[in-house]
This record gives structure tokens, sequence and C-alpha cells, in this order.
């Protein structure tokens, strides 16, 4: 064999030394390749759950913050916190109806205070005993003061005198029930609704013969 043929099968020797390593490196380098895919997928299903991988990280993530934390939270917020307890306990039953509805306003302040006022009642004229008094000592005041009553509907008594005739002030007494009465009286004849009072144990008549409102003339209607 000449010497450049030595060489040539030299050199082919070689070459196929070198293919056979890289292609041996090749393998292995693929082997770790291959190798990494089950450590990434493993340590992913390994490191969220505790048991199972995958179906325990899906039941402790789904399961318990979807159904547990916001099913149960919502609805046990919303229905015992808002609706039962606060609008309805609080508001419409206690609140409005017991409060301010049936206790406050309708039964006692409107029915109790205004309906029962017993000073407001007032007889029809024809039904009212009044006696006129003069007590001014000016001559027919008395008979004067009855005339204007009986033009207002009602049936005064006999005038009469009263027990002194020094009132300056005319003054309308009335009986139990007939403070109105005596009110309307004073307002026709011409008095102030200070001149009403109520009939003393002792009226400054001789007799009162039952009357329910007493109107003792005064100077000051006896002369206007």
């Amino acid at each position: 064999m000449s010497p450049t043929a030595a060489r040539q099968v030299a050199l082919v020797a070689v070459a196929i030394v070198v293919g056979i390593i890289v292609l041996a490196k090749g393998f292995d380098g693929g082997g770790d390749i291959g190798a990494a895919t089950p450590v990434t997928t493993g340590g992913g299903a390994d490191d969220t759950p505790t048991d199972d991988g995958a179906t325990d990280g899906t039941d402790g993530g789904a399961t318990d913050t979807t159904s547990d934390g916001t099913t149960d939270g919502g609805t046990d917020g919303a229905v015992d916190g808002t609706a039962t307890d606060g609008t309805t306990d609080g508001t419409t039953i206690d609140g409005t109806t017991d409060g301010t509805t049936l206790d406050g306003t309708a039964t006692d302040g409107t029915t109790d205070g205004t309906t029962t006022d017993a000073a407001a009642t007032v007889h029809p004229p024809q039904e009212v005993l009044v006696l006129v008094a003069n007590g001014a000592g000016v001559q027919g005041a008395a008979g004067v003061a009855s005339s204007e009553l009986i033009l207002q509907n009602y049936n005064p008594m006999t005038p009469t005198n009263a027990t002194t005739q020094d009132y300056q002030a005319s003054v309308f007494y009335y009986g139990p029930d007939y403070e109105a009465d005596a009110r309307q009286i004073a307002q026709i004849l011409g008095g102030s609704p200070d001149q009403v009072q109520p009939m003393p144990a002792s009226p400054p008549v001789g007799d009162l013969a039952g009357a329910n409102v007493l109107v003792v003339i005064g100077a000051d209607l006896a002369n206007g």
C-alpha cells in the first residue's frame, strides 16, 4: 500500500471515531432533555396539594374557594345580615309600625288628647238655662241683656238683681259642663274670655233657680 492510501485510511478511521463520539453525546443530551419533563410535571403536581396532586388541588382551590367562600359567604351574609335581621325586624316591624303609627301618633296622641275635651261641648241654645242678674245698679240692664240672648235663640229666665250693685266688670259664671256655653254667651253680650269663671259655691243672687249659666251685668256692659 502506498503512503497516500494509508493516510486516507487513517483519516477515514479518525472521522468514524469522531462521528461515534458526537452521536454518543447527542444521545446522552436527548436523554437528559427527556428526563426534564417528568421533573417539571411531577414538581407541579406534588407541590400544590397534600395527597393526590391535581385532584386535591382542584378540591382545595376551586371547591373551597368558590363554593364555600363565595356561595356561603354571600348567602349567609345577605340573608341573615340584611334581609332578615337588619331590614325586616329593625325598620318595618319595630321601628315604623310599633314606634310611630300605633303608639306615637294615631292611638295615644290624637284620640286621647282631642276627642274627649269636655270644654269644647256646646249645647243647643234652647237647652241652656241662663239667668241674667243686674249688678251695676243701672235700671233695666238685666232686661236688655236677656233680650239680646232671646234673639240668639236662648230662653233666658226672668231677670233678677245681684246681691250687690257695685260690679264694674261683668261676670259669666258656668255650671258643670257649661263652660263653652258661658264663653259663647259672653261673646254675644260683648264680654271677654277672662270674664268667664266657674260657678261659686254661693252664687251672688238670691235664687239661682237651677241656672246653668249666671250672667252678672256690670258697669262695663250696662253703660255700653
